[in-house]
């Protein structure tokens, strides 16, 4: 898994329309994880580039060839903040899917989810925060990229294993 990450991450370094993308590994016998957990997290600038890699030959089709398939959910971001900066010292990847809140405008659940994603950068430990929200049931979704763990973690919690941020004049 390590080795394939090496290997194939980088191509997407300087990948045309990518923000951010983000692999990560929970590992069988640790944290009480029985199996091996693969995690990608992306955030696109724009659908047509986020088709492109999900479509086009060579982008998703290769995790899928590698991985034998893959489960894929795709959030309409609500907040975004990215510390640029200190991205280089991120080690950890810690995602969480909050329950559905069909009853809740969809408003309200994006001011929260806007909220939240600028809250969890007042952390010294969170260099970037992805806030997303399902329309269609008002599930959350929240993506920290982090140095160390958190003591009080929201969701599942996975070594970062490469971070690709390319440069934001390539969009």
């Amino acid at each position: 898994m390590r080795s394939r990450v090496a290997d194939a991450a980088p191509d997407l370094d300087q990948a045309s329309g990518l923000v951010m993308f983000a692999h990560g590994l929970r590992e069988a016998g640790a944290d009480g994880v029985t199996a091996h957990r693969y995690l990608l997290a992306s955030v696109w600038a724009n659908t047509a580039r986020m088709s492109a890699y999900l479509w086009d030959e060579g982008g998703f089709e290769r995790v899928r060839a590698q991985y034998g398939g893959a489960h894929v959910r795709t959030w309409p971001l609500a907040g975004l903040q990215l510390d640029r900066a200190a991205l280089s010292r991120a080690d950890r990847l810690e995602v969480g899917v909050g329950p559905p809140q069909a009853d809740t405008a969809l408003s309200v659940l994006a001011g929260r989810a806007r909220d939240a994603a600028d809250k969890a950068m007042s952390s010294k430990d969170i260099h970037a925060a992805v806030r997303g929200v399902d329309p269609g049931t008002g599930a959350t979704l929240s993506i920290d990229v982090r140095t160390a763990r958190s003591r009080d973690p929201q969701g599942a919690d996975y070594e970062l294993l490469h971070l690709s941020v390319p440069d934001p004049q390539q969009r």
